[in-house]
């Protein structure tokens, strides 16, 4: 049985792990190095103070992660975040990115924020259509926008509405990471 929980610094080195062979073996992600393990661990700690970021574990082995971060840096954007789901290639295909996202989705209703947004390097249509099952719509797509791997990669943009906008809404909350553990 798998669990979900708030992400912890100690957890750095198995996100690592995880997410190093889309950075070597894809370009699913546009970064083309595996950072240092200290800058990394930075990086998640500072994400992970703002917004929410979950792990999956199954008998206390990470076997993947969820999480938001900023959107844009201008204030006016502050109810939308930009979401990123990894999992341990071993895991795939068993529901658990499903679980994860379903379980961050609920914790960013309950911080206030309204949309989330999904960035997708070209081709890949397995996020595509895992995305567009999460209610996920596309709204862009941006051609050639990175080179890697030896080609030139679209981006697309898609959104999910988490909540209906108010008039005058209700400033974001900080994530205080008290999520408790869930079993999936």
């Amino acid at each position: 049985m798998e669990t979900i929980r708030a992400f912890s610094p100690k957890d750095t080195e198995a996100i690592l792990a995880i997410y190093a062979p889309y950075i070597v073996e894809s370009a699913v992600t546009f970064d083309t190095a595996v950072p240092e393990l200290k800058s990394f661990e930075h990086k998640l700690s500072t994400i992970a103070a703002s917004y929410p970021f979950l792990v999956a574990e199954e008998k206390n082995i990470l076997i993947g992660y969820a999480y938001a971060n900023k959107y844009r840096e201008r204030e006016a954007y502050q109810w939308s975040v930009e979401t990123s789901v990894y999992m341990h290639e071993d895991f795939k295909s068993r529901g658990i990115a499903t679980s994860l996202y379903q379980a961050l989705f609920q914790e960013l209703l309950s911080l206030h924020y309204t949309k989330a947004y999904a960035i997708i390097t070209m081709p890949n249509l397995a996020s595509e259509h895992f995305h567009a099952k999460m209610g996920f719509n596309k709204i862009a797509v941006f051609e050639d926008a990175g080179f890697k791997m030896g080609e030139w990669h679209d981006v697309l943009w898609m959104e999910k509405r988490l909540q209906e906008k108010d008039l005058v809404p209700k400033d974001p909350l900080q994530w205080d990471k008290s999520f408790l553990n869930k079993s999936i």
